[in-house]
C-alpha cells in the first residue's frame, strides 16, 4: 500500500486505449482509478459523489465536453479536486494557472511522478 493510503484518480479521455494504459500504470503504483470517456461523463461522476477523488486527470482535447470546459464547470460547481491536464499539443493556453499540465507522450514513471506531485501540492497526500 502507498504511503498515506490509496489515492483515487479519475481519468478522463476519449481514447479508451489511452485511459487503459494510464489506469494500468497508476494501479501498478498503488492508485485506485475510475475512467470517463468525456467531460460530461466525468462531471456526472463527480456530481454523484465524486468527493472521494484525489485527482482528476483530463485530456484537454476531446469531443462532447473538452477538458477546459470540464475544468471550468468543476470551478463553477465548486468541485475542489486537483486537476492534471494532459495535451498532445505544445501550445496550450490555460486560463486557470492553477491547472497542472502534462504533455503527451509520457511514460509510466513520468505519469506517476506528476500525479504524486500534484496530489502532494494539494495537501491530499496526508492520511485521511
Amino acid at each position: 500500500m502507498r504511503k498515506g493510503g490509496k489515492k483515487h484518480v479519475l481519468i478522463v479521455d476519449d481514447e479508451q486505449h489511452f485511459r487503459f494504459g494510464v489506469s494500468v500504470a497508476l494501479r501498478k503504483a498503488g492508485y485506485i482509478t475510475t475512467e470517463a470517456g468525456n467531460g460530461r461523463e466525468a462531471l456526472r461522476i463527480l456530481r454523484s459523489g465524486g468527493k472521494g477523488f484525489d485527482l482528476v486527470m483530463v485530456n484537454l482535447h476531446m469531443p462532447i465536453m473538452n477538458g477546459m470546459e470540464l475544468i471550468e464547470e468543476m470551478s463553477r460547481s465548486k468541485i475542489k479536486i486537483p486537476v492534471l491536464a494532459v495535451s498532445g499539443l505544445m501550445e496550450v493556453p490555460l486560463k486557470d494557472k492553477k491547472v497542472n499540465l502534462l504533455y503527451k507522450p509520457f511514460g509510466p514513471e513520468e505519469l506517476v511522478k506528476n500525479v504524486e506531485a500534484v496530489i502532494r501540492r494539494s495537501g491530499r497526500s496526508r492520511l485521511r
